[in-house]
């Protein structure tokens, strides 16, 4: 079950910041740049097969300018 709930997480997590992405018009360079993480981690977020550790959401929030939970949630 908590396989389950941490692949959920992730694809949560990976919607939510292509979404907010997106709305910045922003290309996954320019967003790992902003956030300060490798690009092929975002594309491993994005494609929700990867669930980063606490302070890479922060990092990708402050970047969007969004509240982390918002990252964490639909």
């Amino acid at each position: 079950m908590h396989m389950m709930d941490t692949k959920e997480t992730a694809s949560t997590l990976g919607r939510q910041v292509r979404r907010y992405r997106l709305r910045q018009a922003w290309t996954q360079d320019e967003l790992a740049t902003r956030a300060g993480i490798s690009r092929s981690t975002l594309l491993k977020i994005e494609a929700g097969d990867h669930q980063p550790h606490p302070p890479t959401i922060r990092k990708l929030a402050r970047a969007l300018a969004v509240d982390p939970v918002q990252l964490t949630t639909e």
